[in-house]
């Protein structure tokens, strides 16, 4: 699996410096509109509804989700981002509820980086646990780049 994992140290830009901060990138293709799509942590470009091997990873230390920033191919309208902690790798997303929503009025195309910030104690992980991220866009988002940024509690 092609997992991206890392700390962002000083000098990166984000608060604090040193290792506080850790970031998980993933991406893929979302390709169906108004369907809520869990994005991928591992190399695909399937788009799923469900929660699997590559659309969930595992949490290495207690954090909490500060923010989502994600580019995409083509224009997503309204576009919802939601944080889950997923207990199984074999469950539609539809069976969780989300620990926290954040909408992007609009997500558009090209070299535009939005950023959804969490950044609550409803999005803290315990070490072990598992996250997953999905996209809701009103229209296709197409093919999607996704950086993660957690920060250790």
């Amino acid at each position: 699996m092609d997992f991206n994992f890392g700390f962002a140290g000083e000098g990166s830009g984000t608060s604090g410096g040193g290792d506080d901060h850790f970031i998980l990138n993933g991406g893929g293709f979302v390709s169906v509109a108004l369907v809520e799509m869990a994005i991928s942590f591992g190399m695909t470009t399937l788009d799923s509804g469900d929660f699997n091997y590559v659309s969930t990873a595992k949490i290495p230390l207690n954090c909490r989700l500060v923010s989502v920033t994600s580019q995409s191919q083509a224009n997503g309208g309204s576009t919802d981002i939601r944080a889950y902690k997923p207990t199984s790798i074999t469950e539609a997303v539809s069976t969780y509820t989300a620990l926290a929503t954040v909408n992007i009025a609009s997500h558009t195309a090209g070299t535009t980086s939005h950023v959804a910030t969490f950044d609550t104690a409803s999005t803290e992980y315990a070490a072990g646990e598992s996250i997953g991220i999905t996209f809701d866009s009103s229209t296709n988002l197409n093919g999607l780049i996704v950086t993660i940024l957690l920060k250790k509690i």
